[in-house]
């Protein structure tokens, strides 16, 4: 990509070509996103886009810099560019200059519009148990160097602030001679083996703030050198940590595959956190789901239905996960998918016993939070179903909404022909409510009672005239008629 050079060299400015001895970042590019042609090497994340910024050049032989063009090129890259990850395979040599430390922290706290640019930092190669400046601010992810042992390579600095090791020894890749690779060797060139595996996670999940990589990239980590890591360290909480390594070596796997990991959930019932398997003495009565009415919808209508959705993981939802809410007509089985994906009908009266509603794409839930998604549908009229199985029923006026939500996770039986109730319990993205609509011609309003529990108890009804928005009560301007099923009445009366 377009790139910008931060220096004074000859060629200065937006897009600066390149200068006599600017080997350095061009290797460490390769690392990172060398093509996947069949040629030499590939990168960590090979189709990852490179944004070159020069903040320094060799000026007698010597790496030469100030503390204005690294805070000039810092800021280019993340202000004006929109950067979403930043290498940084240097360190600051004469004690620490707070501009620099300024600027990084802002690029962190705002960029990649306020979620956080992802800044990795070399720890430097001092054989020092300090690490110097940028890797010692706590919200980077340092990186020291290891062989192919596993063991701390002998000048990669360590100790506290330490993040993770990545391979630096004997590393194979790009220079600006393009007719042959190099060796190479240092923290400056495992730093983009991890700034690598931070474009591969944001991928995946481009939802996930910086903190959410720098912790996910930590937890991940596997073990190496047979160092010992102490589990038991409040000053670091993701894992197990040692002073050389850190938390160990960077897994693109395990980082990438929990950048996936999002679980969203529907409660099927009131306390539900998302459990799966969940014992429940009533799967029809989600609390999550409902209309958007002040009373029973009314047949034939359009209302909107409601649908909360619950992020129990920790990571945002990437944004691609869908809502599937469909309908199926109560009173008879219900197994999943026939009675609810509209191929079936009311022989008597040829309507639909259920069908999708809509299939909708969800917004980005952040770890913890929920929204309530609206879709809307309009209501079967109660009044088509008044024959055969459904003659002088009360069954007539009973239907089902179910609630699907398509994320990482698998929903177990979807296509397997699951009983309905088994279908809700063995997957926390599955929900189902039971609801009844009132004919609105006649001016009726149905409740169907019905004990779910295992054993006769005894039930308190009470029928209440609520005041409209006006104050005023129904008696006031209206006769009121309830009429009970027989056995209702029986029990009513005893």
């Amino acid at each position: 990509m377009p790139g910008y050079d931060a220096t004074d060299a000859e060629l200065g400015g937006v897009n600066g070509s390149n200068k006599i001895g600017d080997t350095h970042g061009t290797k460490c590019t390769g690392i990172i996103a060398a093509s996947d042609n069949n040629i030499g090497i590939k990168g960590v994340s090979y189709k990852s886009k490179i944004v070159p910024i020069r903040i320094s050049y060799k000026k007698q032989q010597q790496p030469y810099t100030t503390t204005e063009w690294i805070v000039k090129g810092i800021r280019y890259a993340w202000d004006t560019l929109k950067v979403d990850i930043l290498n940084n395979s240097w360190t600051i040599v004469n004690g620490v200059e707070d501009p620099i430390i300024d600027e990084i922290n802002e690029a962190i706290v705002n960029g990649r519009n306020s979620k956080g640019c992802i800044v990795v930092v070399a720890t430097g190669n001092d054989a020092s148990a300090t690490l110097p400046a940028p890797a010692s601010i706590p919200q980077v992810i340092s990186v020291g160097s290891i062989d192919s042992n596993g063991v701390k390579a002998y000048n990669s600095n360590y100790g506290n602030g330490l993040s993770v090791v990545a391979p630096g020894e004997y590393i194979i890749t790009t220079t600006s001679d393009s007719t042959r690779y190099v060796y190479t060797y240092g923290t400056s060139f495992a730093c983009p083996h991890v700034a690598g595996v931070a474009a591969l996670m944001l991928s995946v999940n481009p939802n996930l703030t910086a903190a959410q990589v720098k912790s996910i990239i930590e937890q991940t980590a596997r073990e190496v050198g047979n160092y010992y890591y102490d589990w038991n360290s409040s000053s670091y909480p993701n894992k197990g940590w040692n002073s050389q390594t850190g938390y160990g070596l960077v897994d693109a796997y395990a980082a990438v595959k929990k950048a996936m990991d999002v679980d969203l959930y529907i409660s099927d019932t009131a306390g539900d956190n998302g459990a799966d398997d969940l014992d429940l003495d009533c799967e029809y009565n989600s609390p999550d789901i409902w209309i958007e009415t002040d009373g029973n919808p009314v047949g034939g209508r359009t209302y909107n239905v409601c649908v909360r959705i619950h992020n129990k993981s920790d990571v945002p939802s990437i944004g691609t996960e869908r809502l599937f809410l469909n309908w199926a007509k109560a009173g008879v089985n219900l197994p999943w998918p026939n009675a609810w994906n509209g191929n079936t009908s009311l022989d008597c009266a040829d309507v639909p016993m259920g069908g999708l509603i809509k299939d909708t794409l969800l917004p980005v839930i952040n770890p913890g939070s929920s929204v309530v998604v609206k879709i809307p549908w309009t209501v079967p009229d109660a009044g088509y179903y008044n024959c055969g199985i459904f003659e002088g029923s009360a069954e007539r006026w009973h239907f089902c909404l179910l609630a699907r939500v398509h994320d990482c996770d698998t929903i177990m039986g979807e296509n397997s022909g699951y009983e309905i109730g088994q279908f809700v319990r063995c997957n926390n993205n599955v929900a189902w409510k039971n609801l009844t609509v009132i004919d609105g011609s006649n001016n009726k309003a149905v409740v169907w009672l019905q004990n779910h529990l295992s054993t006769t108890q005894k039930f308190r009804l009470h029928f209440t005239a609520h005041p409209n928005s006006q104050n005023e009560s129904l008696n006031e301007y209206a006769e009121t008629y309830i009429r009970l099923s027989p056995n209702v009445y029986e029990a009513w009366n005893a």
